[in-house]
């Protein structure tokens, strides 16, 4: 019987001849073999730190980039005015549907300084809070009533309103 490429509880006298002496070279170093056996488990391991580390980090790294460039949307949305508020407030509305837009107007003046609504209604000018209100409470909250509102720009890039004109249409 052989344990180990050794014949094991076995008289001599039956070993053939040509096993009785093996030569160590054909069994390897295994000191050599170990040693080996250890630079690949460590390149492996560096292998799998690193894919680990880059499997983190890249999700980590996209959501970042998305983020700013959200972020830059939202800058560049919000400090090109009110432009794509109320933009679409020019043209024929009815009370009930204009007095919709004058809260707006008045959150608008109240956080965007530097581009002030004024609202113009029957040669009356409003900026403040409670003048653009006095404006809103003199229009029935309606849909019979019509009337033609146009907008202003604050500067000839159309960048900003800066002033809503408020007509009676004549029926």
């Amino acid at each position: 019987m052989k344990k180990n490429g050794e014949y094991v509880g076995v008289d001599e006298k039956f070993i053939p001849e040509n096993e009785k002496y093996v030569d160590e070279s054909l069994l390897g170093d295994k000191e050599k073999a170990k040693n080996t056996a250890k630079k690949f488990a460590k390149g492996y391991l560096i292998f799998f730190v690193i894919f680990v580390i880059f499997a983190i980090s890249l999700p980590i790294f996209i959501f970042t980039q998305a983020r700013k460039q959200m972020n830059n949307q939202y800058s560049s949305f919000s400090t090109k005015g009110n432009k794509y508020t109320f933009s679409h407030l020019q043209g024929t509305k009815s009370g009930f549907e204009l007095r919709d837009y004058f809260d707006d107007i008045i959150t608008n003046n109240k956080l965007e300084a530097y581009t002030t609504i004024t609202v113009v209604y029957n040669g009356k000018s409003a900026v403040t809070e409670d003048e653009i209100l006095s404006i809103k409470n003199s229009i029935p909250n309606t849909s019979t009533k019509a009337y033609e509102v146009s907008v202003d720009y604050a500067d000839s890039r159309g960048q900003a309103i800066n002033k809503v004109t408020i007509k009676d249409i004549q029926q």
